[in-house]
């Protein structure tokens, strides 16, 4: 965990810990995501929904304690001894999570997983007086509604199986036979992860259990989900599952500015205040690979902020209202311009 928090802390810039406690919580807010995007920490969003600051805190000053972290008022800083064990312990750390993009559904699809597994192998034997691993009633129904849309196809328990088997092969090697000593089936019920890995000193701390289930739930379904051709049935249910998560309303607010419709008609069409609408569009430009930022970033803007910042350079850390003393540019513009440049500067980066 101090590895991780640490982490949070790589940039080098003073952070205020409320902050970083939002990020770590998951609160899925223009502002959040723009400083989690700005301290290319978003793969740690909402890792540990019921973090608190007061934990949060007494975390940070025991690292303060061993000269890992410096404290200035409410805001920490990592220190020279903190960044060296952190370029040390911690430079694979962030590729173990994505939770901006699946900190909602992970848990939920695994479990699902497991569930339709529990189902499809039972139906395969013409088995169906059996109990349920699952006792989540809307799981039920999720899986209900994807098995009778699947179950028609005579290859269907056949591929079914195939993509499991595709899906063990691609976790690391270690983590292959704990994965697979938890499913269940016909005349067979599964281990509960603490079962399969809290066998192992490894894992035998709490914090250090929780992290490992996340890393596994985060690693199968990135599998799931960037190799869409080869999981069919598994993106199926996963597809199921997003009808009930994530932020519905920014994506379809994005989507519309996106086409290119004007901020006022999505107001009226969607019913929504400006400022909601400025912040999702904020949000859909720091998570979109391919944003189009002229939408939001008119020429005159861009060229303000480029002679801005020539004569200042961290472009990070600029406030709206120190760099805008008029109302000539908008705040859309404004971190539109931001999130261009550190795209950009990322790219040149790689």
């Amino acid at each position: 965990m101090n590895t991780l928090i640490l982490a949070l802390f790589k940039s080098g810039d003073k952070l205020k810990l409320s902050s970083v406690c939002h990020l770590l919580n998951g609160k899925r807010t223009a502002s959040v995501l723009t400083f989690g995007f700005f301290q290319d920490s978003l793969s740690f969003f909402g890792l540990f929904p019921t973090m608190t600051l007061e934990f949060l805190e007494k975390s940070c000053i025991g690292l303060s304690a061993k000269g890992l972290l410096s404290r200035e008022g409410d805001h920490f800083v990592i220190t020279e001894k903190g960044a060296n064990l952190l370029s040390n312990q911690g430079t694979q750390l962030a590729s173990m999570f994505d939770g901006v993009t699946y900190s909602r559904t992970a848990q939920s699809f695994f479990e699902l997983l497991l569930f339709a597994t529990q189902v499809v192998s039972n139906a395969s034997y013409q088995e169906s007086n059996y109990i349920p691993i699952d006792s989540n009633n809307f799981h039920h129904y999720q899986v209900k509604r994807w098995y009778a849309k699947h179950k028609v196809s005579s290859s269907f328990i056949a591929d079914f199986y195939e993509e499991w088997q595709r899906l063990v092969l691609a976790i690391p090697e270690e983590k292959r036979r704990g994965l697979v000593a938890m499913l269940s089936g016909y005349t067979q019920v599964g281990q509960t992860f603490d079962q399969v890995f809290y066998q192992t000193e490894q894992y035998q701390n709490k914090l250090e259990n929780y992290l490992a289930k996340t890393t596994l739930q985060h690693a199968l379904i990135k599998e799931v989900t960037q190799f869409e051709k080869d999981y069919p049935l598994f993106n199926s249910l996963y597809g199921i599952l997003l009808e009930n998560a994530g932020n519905h309303s920014a994506s379809e607010t994005y989507r519309l500015s996106k086409e290119g419709h004007s901020i006022e008609f999505i107001k009226h069409k969607r019913k929504l205040k400006e400022s909601t609408i400025v912040d999702h569009i904020i949000e859909g430009l720091v998570l979109d690979d391919t944003p189009l930022y002229s939408l939001y970033l008119p020429d005159d803007s861009k060229r303000y902020f480029e002679q801005y910042l020539s004569e200042n350079s961290d472009f990070q850390k600029w406030r709206f209202r120190e760099v805008v003393v008029d109302k000539s540019h908008s705040f859309l513009s404004f971190r539109t311009y931001q999130i261009m440049k550190e795209k950009e500067r990322r790219s040149r980066a790689n």
